[in-house]
């Protein structure tokens, strides 16, 4: 049995594989490596923890691919007077420059959304929906702003019904704001799925 993030890290090392080739001037002999960045909250995390298990397992793989951790756990897209993930990804993109950043964001977003200067949205309202998929688009701008790509994977099933039916509801956020942003150079990658019908919650899935 594995915990789920190790099946969509393995999205992520196809995604890095796809990325790379372009990377590579024609008759290199080394090509350069791919520097993958994941921000968001401890989902995140745990993708680059999958992420950093699977290279450890291949050493021409990890060779070729560096990874940047910059996930805090307990942050979000809604509390922007206390953690703006807009502008800590242009300082990210700015500083880094990461071919790929990989975001995984919204268990921490069951609350208002409050701005910087401490105007709030309530939560759930639509306003929500609008200022939300607002804020993920700005933060798919700020990945994208030197050349780079992203990717936004969806949330899971959750084991509580509100939350996984908020977790639903902002997976239709995060694929419509991709969408929204007409490029190529981002994605988004659906949640690892139950096998059942309907998808129930579990902690782990078969290898």
């Amino acid at each position: 049995m594995k915990f789920f993030p190790s099946k969509t890290g393995r999205w992520v090392v196809a995604a890095a594989l796809a990325a790379l080739a372009p990377l590579s001037p024609a008759g290199a002999q080394t090509p350069a490596p791919l520097h993958i960045a994941f921000v968001g909250d401890s989902m995140a995390d745990g993708l680059w923890g999958a992420m950093f298990r699977r290279l450890g397992k291949d050493k021409c793989l990890g060779e070729r691919i560096r990874l940047i951790r910059k996930a805090k756990n307990g942050t979000g897209l809604t509390r922007l007077d206390q953690y703006n993930w807009v502008d800590e990804i242009g300082k990210i993109v700015e500083e880094s420059h990461p071919d790929l950043t990989v975001g995984s964001f919204g268990i921490n977003d069951r609350q208002g959304i409050v701005e910087k200067d401490k105007r709030s949205v309530a939560y759930p309202s639509p306003a929500f929906d609008t200022r939300y998929q607002a804020i993920v688009g700005e933060a798919i701008h700020a990945a994208l702003a030197q050349g780079g790509s992203m990717m936004i994977v969806g949330l899971p099933i959750m084991l509580e019904d509100d939350a996984n039916a908020d977790a639903q509801a902002k997976n239709k956020i995060f694929e419509a704001a991709v969408k929204e942003a007409g490029s190529d150079k981002v994605s988004y990658a659906q949640p690892w799925t139950s096998g059942a019908n309907p998808e129930v919650y579990k902690p782990y899935l078969p290898n």
